[in-house]
Protein backbone atom coordinates (compact mmCIF):
# COMPACT_ATOMS: atom_id res chain seq x y z
CA UNK A 1 0.00 0.00 0.00
CA UNK A 2 1.30 3.52 -0.91
CA UNK A 3 2.43 5.35 2.46
CA UNK A 4 2.75 2.43 4.33
CA UNK A 5 6.86 2.98 4.70
CA UNK A 6 5.58 6.87 6.04
CA UNK A 7 6.24 5.93 9.49
CA UNK A 8 3.66 9.22 10.12
CA UNK A 9 2.22 10.24 13.89
CA UNK A 10 -1.19 10.20 12.99
CA UNK A 11 -1.92 13.53 15.04
CA UNK A 12 1.24 15.05 12.52
CA UNK A 13 -0.47 18.18 10.72
CA UNK A 14 0.00 17.49 7.26
CA UNK A 15 1.76 21.45 6.38
CA UNK A 16 4.41 19.62 8.85
CA UNK A 17 5.36 16.88 6.44
CA UNK A 18 8.27 17.17 3.90
CA UNK A 19 7.68 17.32 0.39
CA UNK A 20 7.88 13.68 -0.41
CA UNK A 21 6.31 12.45 2.75
CA UNK A 22 3.31 15.07 1.59
CA UNK A 23 2.99 13.36 -2.21
CA UNK A 24 3.09 9.81 -0.34
CA UNK A 25 0.00 10.79 1.91
CA UNK A 26 -1.26 12.57 -1.37
CA UNK A 27 -1.06 9.54 -3.39
CA UNK A 28 -2.44 7.33 -0.42
CA UNK A 29 -5.39 9.51 -0.04
CA UNK A 30 -6.03 9.54 -3.73
CA UNK A 31 -6.33 5.81 -4.32
CA UNK A 32 -7.77 5.05 -0.71
CA UNK A 33 -11.28 4.32 -2.68
CA UNK A 34 -9.68 2.33 -5.58
CA UNK A 35 -10.00 4.59 -8.20
CA UNK A 36 -10.10 3.39 -11.76
CA UNK A 37 -8.46 5.91 -13.29
CA UNK A 38 -5.77 8.14 -11.79
CA UNK A 39 -4.48 12.01 -13.20
CA UNK A 40 -1.36 13.37 -11.54
CA UNK A 41 -0.55 17.01 -12.64
CA UNK A 42 3.56 17.07 -11.95
CA UNK A 43 3.00 15.16 -9.11
CA UNK A 44 6.91 15.01 -8.17
CA UNK A 45 8.04 18.35 -9.47
CA UNK A 46 8.55 19.86 -6.45
CA UNK A 47 10.55 16.43 -4.95
CA UNK A 48 14.33 15.81 -4.27
CA UNK A 49 15.29 13.03 -6.99
CA UNK A 50 15.26 10.29 -4.15
CA UNK A 51 11.35 11.38 -2.92
CA UNK A 52 10.85 11.09 -6.79
CA UNK A 53 11.76 7.33 -7.40
CA UNK A 54 9.78 6.44 -3.91
CA UNK A 55 7.01 8.16 -5.22
CA UNK A 56 6.78 6.60 -8.49
CA UNK A 57 7.98 3.13 -7.12
CA UNK A 58 5.04 3.54 -4.74
CA UNK A 59 2.86 4.52 -7.84
CA UNK A 60 3.77 1.79 -10.04
CA UNK A 61 3.03 -0.82 -7.02
CA UNK A 62 -0.46 0.77 -6.88
CA UNK A 63 -1.00 0.40 -10.61
CA UNK A 64 -0.26 -3.77 -10.04
CA UNK A 65 -2.22 -3.84 -7.05
CA UNK A 66 -5.26 -2.23 -7.73
CA UNK A 67 -4.94 -2.28 -11.72
CA UNK A 68 -5.55 1.41 -11.90
CA UNK A 69 -4.61 3.31 -15.15
CA UNK A 70 -2.97 6.95 -14.62
CA UNK A 71 -2.50 10.12 -16.82
CA UNK A 72 0.73 11.28 -15.61
CA UNK A 73 1.78 14.90 -16.49
CA UNK A 74 5.52 15.76 -16.37
CA UNK A 75 8.32 17.71 -17.29
CA UNK A 76 10.88 15.18 -16.49
CA UNK A 77 11.10 12.96 -19.08
CA UNK A 78 13.75 10.62 -17.46
CA UNK A 79 10.84 10.06 -14.88
CA UNK A 80 8.24 9.18 -17.30
CA UNK A 81 10.55 6.85 -19.51
CA UNK A 82 11.04 4.89 -16.36
CA UNK A 83 7.37 4.43 -15.10
CA UNK A 84 5.17 4.46 -18.32
CA UNK A 85 4.12 2.29 -20.93
CA UNK A 86 3.03 4.60 -23.28
CA UNK A 87 4.03 8.47 -23.48
CA UNK A 88 2.90 11.84 -25.67
CA UNK A 89 5.44 14.58 -25.79
CA UNK A 90 3.02 17.75 -26.37
CA UNK A 91 5.27 21.05 -27.79
CA UNK A 92 3.39 24.36 -27.78
CA UNK A 93 0.04 22.22 -26.97
CA UNK A 94 0.70 19.99 -30.24
CA UNK A 95 1.66 16.18 -29.89
CA UNK A 96 4.99 15.53 -31.36
CA UNK A 97 5.84 12.13 -30.54
CA UNK A 98 3.20 9.61 -29.10
CA UNK A 99 3.44 6.08 -28.70
CA UNK A 100 4.52 2.95 -26.54
CA UNK A 101 7.98 3.97 -24.80
CA UNK A 102 10.00 1.54 -26.09
CA UNK A 103 9.02 2.38 -29.61
CA UNK A 104 9.67 5.41 -29.61
CA UNK A 105 12.82 6.79 -30.93
CA UNK A 106 15.74 8.54 -28.68
CA UNK A 107 15.48 11.74 -27.21
CA UNK A 108 17.25 14.03 -29.21
CA UNK A 109 16.89 12.16 -32.74
CA UNK A 110 15.67 13.70 -35.51
CA UNK A 111 13.28 10.98 -35.39
CA UNK A 112 12.23 12.30 -32.11
CA UNK A 113 10.75 15.51 -33.74
CA UNK A 114 7.72 14.28 -35.25
CA UNK A 115 7.46 10.92 -36.01
CA UNK A 116 4.70 8.37 -34.40
CA UNK A 117 5.52 5.29 -33.15
CA UNK A 118 5.02 1.98 -35.22
CA UNK A 119 1.35 1.30 -35.40
CA UNK A 120 0.26 4.79 -34.03
CA UNK A 121 -1.49 6.60 -36.65
CA UNK A 122 0.08 9.82 -37.89
CA UNK A 123 -3.11 11.55 -37.52
CA UNK A 124 -1.96 10.99 -33.61
CA UNK A 125 0.18 13.78 -34.25
CA UNK A 126 -0.36 17.72 -35.00
CA UNK A 127 1.11 19.89 -37.42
Amino acid sequence: MPGSRLDLNPRQKARTLSGGQRAQLALTLATAKRPELLILDEPVASLDPLARREFLQDLMETVGEQQVSVVLSSHLISDLERVCDCLIVLVDSRVRVAGPVDELPPAGSPAATATPAPGWPASSLST
